[in-house]
């Protein structure tokens, strides 16, 4: 959503029009708008610097989603960046990036039904709940591991985590 929001933003700033430009133009302006996002976004030496002092997770989710997290931005958003800036190879982008579409369940426009985190935590304790979210952010145990043991899907895992933190 920042993402787009900025990127439209550009385009009114540089007074775009669609109208009178080929598309070699039009795809041209727009990799160079979606370069000037992702640096505003998600700063070269920032990612470097994040990816850097996360060198000891082991587990790639878990260290992209610590990055993505402190810059307020999603998996696939970081992992798009870090391969940008060769730091993960296409093809594990590409994968994150699969998998997340494949876990995206839209929001519901109208009012009904049970959150599915409060649905969640109400079926698990407390101090289970957080024995393993602080078995995940130690490594002790996987993304996947934990997420099996508290019954979400792994990439659920970065949001439930929230809601238990009052995030």
């Amino acid at each position: 959503q920042n993402f787009t929001l900025i990127h439209e933003a550009i385009h009114l700033m540089k007074g775009d029009s669609n109208d009178l430009i080929s598309s070699d133009e039009e795809t041209a302006n727009e990799r160079m708008i979606n370069g000037l996002v992702s640096e505003i976004l998600a700063p070269e030496e920032i990612i470097k610097d994040a990816w850097k002092s996360n060198d000891y997770q082991t587990d790639l989710i878990l260290r992209i989603g610590k990055i993505g997290r402190t810059l307020g931005l999603s998996i696939p958003v970081i992992a798009i960046r870090l391969k940008e800036l060769d730091l993960i190879s296409s093809e594990k982008c590409d994968e994150i990036v699969e998998e997340d579409k494949a876990n995206f369940v839209p929001q519901r426009k109208e009012k009904g039904g049970a959150d599915y985190f409060d649905v969640v935590l109400s079926k698990l304790s407390s101090n289970f709940t957080a024995s393993v979210i602080d078995g995940i952010n130690s490594e002790e145990l996987s993304i996947t591991e934990g997420a099996r043991l508290l019954g979400i899907n792994p990439w659920k895992f970065f949001k439930l985590q929230e809601r238990v933190e009052g995030k």
